[in-house]
């Protein structure tokens, strides 16, 4: 999805709607938390959050009033809460991003360095349609640990290890979840390469949805 650094949305700047929706991918907001983020008063939060559930791109998460009830990104919400203002790009430019996506997984499934493997990769969203322009590409990545690693003890002595690592090279965690997810949150950053037209969904989000994928590729299909 690309944005217009001119746009408005719900009447806010595209870039604050973004800056709203970004710390949402993982954890709701509520219009007290909105109003933090936002310096902007508690009751227009819930107008907000209200209007942005009206376009799709938040859901009302219980059936608490308005001014109290929590609300969680769609998955239209969290594509604009990675989009980016960037200009369009041609399909063959995104055919490579692709290819050069799929190189970087196969690299993390032969290297030892890393814990987790990358079993498949899969695309939705205007890169399987005939569009000849594009402006981020939708991807679902699945991560596991390789195989070789069977017994939960040395998984989580292994995950532990990982993070300290990453403490002592000068990486912060924000929280606990961080630090545990680290080795996968690893292989992620990795696979994005920095990339500002990687899009990464989970499974999760589109679970139940109307939404076509194609397969890009599976481990062991090289």
């Amino acid at each position: 999805m690309r944005l217009n650094s001119t746009d408005l949305i719900a009447q806010y700047p595209a870039v604050t709607i973004r800056k709203l929706l970004r710390t949402s991918i993982c954890a709701s907001t509520t219009p007290a938390i909105t109003a933090n983020l936002l310096t902007i008063s508690k009751k227009e939060a819930a107008k907000l959050l209200k209007s942005l559930t009206r376009d799709g791109l938040m859901t009302k998460e219980n059936g608490a009033l308005d001014i109290e009830a929590s609300y969680a990104n769609t998955v239209k919400g969290n594509a604009m809460a990675q989009a980016s203002f960037l200009p369009s790009i041609t399909r063959t430019k995104a055919q490579a991003i692709v290819a050069a996506l799929i190189a970087r997984a196969q690299q993390v499934n032969q290297d030892p360095y890393y814990f987790h493997c990358v079993s498949a990769i899969q695309v939705f969203g205007s890169y399987i349609t005939n569009a000849p322009m594009l402006n981020d590409i939708d991807i679902i990545p699945t991560i596991g640990w390789k195989s070789r690693f069977r017994d939960d003890k040395i998984k989580n002595e292994l995950s532990q290890a990982r993070s300290h690592l990453a403490c002592r090279n000068g990486r912060q965690f924000s929280n606990i979840v961080e630090n545990i997810y680290w080795p996968q949150t690893e292989v992620l950053l990795f696979l994005r390469a920095r990339s500002p037209r990687i899009n990464f969904h989970e499974a999760d989000e589109i679970a139940g949805l109307n939404i076509s994928c194609v397969d890009l590729y599976r481990l062991g299909d090289e």
